[in-house]
């Protein structure tokens, strides 16, 4: 009977571990398989220094906005969280490109919120 107890409690015990690694495994898949890093700035644009609150180059927002109407024409109908991933931005550094857009009618929006999605006029 110790036998069959040591025997089960081993085979608890693989289970256990292999639960674990794959759980681990999926969990490093899930975040990119290190830690959690900034996403990298968007392309053609170099992250700046700047001071904390201050005011972006005006040449990095017209990259920004140029690669943001590029993408929305290829792509019409995709949320800043999608328009962000491609263009390595945040959603944050997207959100003045996209309203000084907007206020030029070069794109327009539909829905509110996260549900707002973004399509060339």
């Amino acid at each position: 009977m110790d036998r069959i107890r040591d025997l089960l409690n081993e085979f608890a015990e693989k289970i256990r571990q292999a639960a674990l690694e794959e759980t681990f495994e999926s969990m490093r898949a899930a975040i990119g398989g290190g830690p959690a890093r900034r996403a990298p700035g968007p392309r053609g644009v170099a992250r700046s220094t700047r001071a904390k609150g201050g005011k972006r180059d005006p040449k990095d927002l017209e990259k920004l906005s140029l690669a943001i109407q590029g993408y929305v024409k290829s792509h019409p109908g995709k949320r800043i969280e999608e328009i962000a991933g491609p263009l390595r931005a945040t959603t944050k550094e997207l959100a003045l490109p996209v309203k000084k857009l907007l206020a030029a009618n070069k794109i327009r929006k539909t829905g509110t919120r996260r549900a707002t999605r973004y399509f060339l006029k």
